[in-house]
């Protein structure tokens, strides 16, 4: 069996492409660690031919290439350090509609902005970082977990498809969240 991993994250910037890449490399490694790189199928959008800007691809190209690779999918990462990109906003949200319907998905959640942490400590219009209560709340909702960063999150997500492999847990929901929000 193999387990399908889709990673949604902006691909706007260098640094975001090279982030993108890095947690390719991560899921390979880590899943190596595991003993299961040979059943983990991982898409990065940034790795596939319809989203190479050079070629001009069209919306619809875009759109269509990334959705059959969510609807093929059960084990999710989603980046959310940029809360502007409404694409990845919209992958999350399209899985989190499949499970509202019962779907039982594996999903984690990286915010790694550091000046979350801090967030509490400032007054009305000077909080440095925010994120859209309607996200934050279904992530909360669903039992979604939020981690600080790429490494933990998958972690957790092959840890968790390598019990589920070995046979020990099914995926009964995620654990307390990494990040606490006030």
């Amino acid at each position: 069996m193999k387990y399908n991993i889709y990673n949604a994250g902006s691909l706007f910037t260098e640094a975001e492409v090279r982030q993108r890449l890095f947690e390719e490399d991560l899921v390979n490694e880590i899943a190596e660690e595991l003993g299961i790189a040979d059943k983990i199928q991982f898409f990065n959008p940034i790795s596939n031919p319809f989203n190479d800007k050079s070629k001009i691809p069209t919306a619809e190209e875009i759109y269509e290439g990334d959705m059959r690779q969510i609807e093929m999918s059960k084990n999710f990462i989603f980046n959310l350090d940029n809360p502007l990109d409404g694409g990845v906003i919209a992958e999350l949200f399209a899985v989190i509609k499949d499970i509202r319907y019962g779907a039982k998905y594996n999903i984690v959640v990286v915010m790694s902005d550091m000046r979350i942490d801090g967030a509490g400590n400032y007054e009305a219009h000077r909080v440095p970082i925010g994120h859209n209560q309607f996200v934050i709340g279904a992530l909360m909702q669903h039992n979604i977990p939020i981690f600080k960063t790429s490494r933990e999150a998958i972690e957790h997500l092959l840890l968790t498809i390598s019990e589920s492999e070995a046979g020990i847990r099914q995926y009964k929901g995620a654990p307390e969240l990494s990040i606490q929000y006030k």
